[in-house]
């Protein structure tokens, strides 16, 4: 009897005995000296309900939780893990108080992935970089003083984000290998006349190998010496996406000849570029073409009548009826899937930019301000009439996610935390005004507060990705570097929706950004770099909501049952005559000395 007690109790502590604990090393700078500092990360992972836990040494701040959730996320959605049933335990040690936050989230991403694969980590590999939707390891500063702190720990090699191998600006009081502008690390930038770093051949003078990476497969191949396979071909849309977003740009450009013919005149370049995309079924290029080519029609048109009150009035009236009649017809409890969810993002978008010029125009009429009525007014009319030909994809099928109010306000909360956390890095390491930013972010809170939660997590992602584009700029100072840049988001994005599409979803709203960034990377590759992130933060939106379980009876298989059978027998014959002599001195009511 004690030997069997002993083997069961030995049995159940081998799983807690057998925990695996990794580490790697963070690369962060002193809050208090801002010279290179080095932090010790711990992850350990065990059964549990889906916890994060984070534990630091000295305190952190709110941003470094932030990234330890955000990028654990980022892991489980990169090996297409459901992670409810795991907690993450988190421990950072450091001698000093870090500025940690974003900057550290390519490192924790690629350690939550190399232990939930059982991977191997090479003590000798560090990386610094913030993480982002898709596995995009994005850009941070002070990366000559990390590189230092990295030698000084023993570290070999040093993983920096893609577009970060010049640093400008650099700070010599704290490194006295800076202080010799002869040096062959450094460079002049003919195009900005600035002086940069090579942090290459910095990396090689101080001997430490410096090498960039674009993605959290790139970073976890050179912490770990596994290659995750990813598909980079051109994506071929889903056949009903192809149909509705013809049958929209259709409608829109048909809008477009009608109103030509009312104008009497031609547009001849917006039309040919319609015309031009529709032949290479670049429908949502078409569509967005044929939209703004409307707006300038109407408004010509508007400026030759006469705006007075009650022609005005008249019009709005119009207006407000028609934006209740599609309001009615968006209703938030009908959403079932992804494509649901984007369509209603692309239609109440519409709506609320409606709405809010149509309070524009109420105010101007109380002022008597007749200058901006009539672009004001075209802009509504014809904003609603795009949010009317984009409902046509709500009848589209697609996996059925948890789409309820308590799940729209998580993902609406997260997003705002997301894009909070991304503003107070950016505000630390950039020297762009953050203005525009913030006017978004303080809209999707006050979504927030309304309860309009799908519109909160749409401004709020767009928040987010507007940092990350600033993020992404530190460092481009030339027309050849950002067209690089371009060409490596819309590499990454096709890997992205690709990946998606393999999981049984089409973000169609993704997709749609991904084709008009392609159609501008030449001649307007800053547009195409913002259409590039918009692209990418769209296009997973399902990580933020569980997928609907369907009750289903499992059959167990042929050796499962053998399994159970084989488990019954050898209790039976354990447990058996113990308890049978238990049970027979109960009832003669004795008592086993």
């Amino acid at each position: 009897m004690i030997a069997t007690l002993l083997f069961i109790f030995l049995f159940s502590i081998v799983p807690i005995s057998a925990q695996k604990i990794g580490h790697i090393t963070l690369l962060a700078v002193s809050e208090a000296t801002e010279l290179g500092s080095t932090a010790d990360l711990y992850l350990r992972i065990q059964k549990g309900t889906g916890g994060i836990y984070i534990d630091t040494f000295p305190l952190t701040k709110l941003d470094t939780q932030l990234s330890t959730r955000f990028a654990q996320q980022i892991a489980c959605d990169f090996l297409d893990k459901e992670c409810d049933d795991s907690d993450f335990f988190y421990t950072i040690q450091s001698d000093a108080t870090i500025i940690g936050g974003p900057s550290a989230g390519a490192a924790l991403a690629a350690m939550t992935v190399a232990m939930l694969d059982n991977l191997e980590i090479n003590d000798s590999v560090a990386i610094t970089g913030t993480i982002n939707v898709g596995g995009l390891i994005g850009p941070v500063g002070s990366i000559v003083s990390k590189i230092d702190a990295a030698k000084q720990q023993g570290i070999t090699k040093v993983l920096i984000p893609k577009g970060s191998r010049y640093e400008q600006n650099p700070k010599h009081s704290y490194n006295e290998n800076l202080l010799n502008t002869s040096s062959a690390f450094y460079r002049n930038n003919n195009e900005t006349n600035t002086t940069e770093i090579d942090l290459y051949l910095y990396g090689s003078f101080i001997g430490i190998e410096v090498e960039e990476v674009a993605t959290l497969q790139e970073a976890v191949y050179e912490i770990t010496g596994k290659k995750y396979s990813a598909n980079e071909n051109e994506i071929k849309p889903e056949e009903w996406y192809t149909d509705t977003m013809k049958l929209i740009a259709a409608d829109l450009c048909q809008r477009t000849q009608l109103l030509n013919k009312e104008y009497n005149d031609e547009i001849i370049n917006s039309t040919i570029r319609a015309e031009n995309a529709t032949a290479y079924s670049q429908y949502y290029v078409a569509a967005s073409t044929c939209f703004g080519t409307n707006i300038r029609i109407k408004y010509i048109l508007l400026k030759q009548t006469t705006l007075d009150r009650n022609t005005t009035t008249n019009i709005t009236m119009e207006i407000n009826a028609t934006l209740n009649e599609i309001r009615k017809k968006t209703i938030v409890e009908d959403l079932q899937t992804i494509t649901d969810l984007q369509a209603y993002l692309v239609v109440n978008e519409r709506l609320e930019e409606a709405e809010q010029t149509l309070h524009e125009i109420y105010v101007n009429l109380g002022i008597n301000l007749q200058d901006d009525l009539a672009y004001q007014i075209a802009y509504t009319q014809e904003r609603l009439y795009s949010a009317r030909a984009w409902s046509k994809f709500f009848e589209n099928n697609g996996k059925e996610l948890e789409l309820d109010t308590d799940a729209l306000k998580d993902s609406c909360t997260q997003k705002l935390a997301e894009a909070e956390e991304r503003y107070q890095y950016v505000k630390l390491i950039a020297e762009y005004s953050l203005d525009t930013i913030v006017i978004y972010m303080n809209r999707a809170n006050e979504e927030y507060e309304h309860e309009n939660y799908i519109l909160c997590l749409d401004i709020a992602s767009k928040a987010k990705a507007n940092l990350d584009i600033v993020l992404s700029l530190i460092g481009v100072s030339d027309e050849k570097q950002l067209t690089e840049l371009v060409h490596e988001r819309l590499r990454l994005v096709r890997q992205v929706l690709n990946k998606q599409q393999e999981k049984g979803y089409f973000p169609m709203l993704g997709y749609s950004y991904y084709e008009y960034a392609t159609f501008l990377k030449e001649k307007d590759p800053y547009s195409a770099l913002i259409y590039a992130h918009y692209a990418l933060e769209f296009s997973h939106l399902d990580m933020y909501f569980k997928e609907k379980k369907k009750t289903t009876f499992i059959v167990p298989d042929r050796e499962n049952i053998l399994y159970f059978f084989l488990g019954f027998s050898f209790g039976f014959i354990v447990f058996y005559k113990p308890v049978q002599r238990l049970l027979a001195e109960a009832l003669l009511g004795k008592r086993g000395d």
